[in-house]
């Protein structure tokens, strides 16, 4: 479990039911909202995303689309560093 910043404003991640299932059947699914406790329920889903979807890798794992922003996570000064390891892993 992460603790990333969010910023979407009124974006969300939206499809349909049948590429979703493609999407978890291809274990696509990067990110998903969850509680304190890493629990995937509606209350921590801060935007109504399908299947709280935070972050997704494309057909080819070189490419991830994100709503939570790890290069707001990457200085102690900031309290937060959990974004190091989520860009070092795209390196």
């Amino acid at each position: 479990m992460l603790t990333l910043p969010i910023a979407h404003g009124e974006g969300r991640f939206e499809i349909d039911d049948e590429r979703y299932d493609d999407l978890v059947g291809e274990d696509r699914v990067l990110f998903r909202y969850c509680d304190a406790d890493g629990a995937v329920t509606d209350e921590a889903n801060p935007n109504g995303s399908t299947g709280a979807v935070a972050g997704v890798l494309g057909e080819r794992d070189s490419v991830a689309v994100l709503m939570p922003h790890p290069e707001r996570a990457t200085l102690p000064e900031l309290g937060l560093t959990d974004g190091q390891g989520v860009l070092r892993a795209f390196a």
